[in-house]
C-alpha cells in the first residue's frame, strides 16, 4: 500500500512541478491516459517493474525540468514553441 500511495504522490507532485496535464504526462511517459489517471488517483497498483521504470522516468522528467529552467532565459520560457511541447500541441 506504501508503494501505491508513493507512486501516486509521485506522479501527482511530477505534474504539479511541471504545470502539465495527465494527458501530456502520459504521452511523455507513453502510458494510456486512463493507466495515468489509475495510478495517479491509487486506484491501480504498477508491478515492481512497472513502478521503477515510472520512478525513472519522473525523475529524468524533474531532471530535464530543473535544468531547463537553469538554462533557459525568460525569453524563452515564454517562447510560443516551448509552450506548445509542454501542451502537446506541437508536431
Amino acid at each position: 500500500m506504501a508503494q501505491l500511495q508513493s507512486i501516486s504522490h509521485e506522479i501527482a507532485r511530477c505534474r504539479q512541478i511541471l504545470q502539465i496535464s495527465q494527458t501530456r504526462l502520459a504521452q511523455i511517459m507513453n502510458l494510456k491516459t486512463h493507466r495515468l489517471s489509475d495510478l495517479e488517483k491509487a486506484r491501480s497498483t504498477p508491478s515492481d517493474a512497472e513502478a521503477l521504470r515510472i520512478r525513472r522516468q519522473l525523475s529524468q522528467l524533474l531532471r530535464d525540468a530543473q535544468w531547463a529552467t537553469r538554462n533557459c532565459s525568460p525569453v524563452l520560457e515564454t517562447d510560443p514553441r516551448l509552450r506548445a511541447l509542454r501542451e502537446g500541441l506541437a508536431c
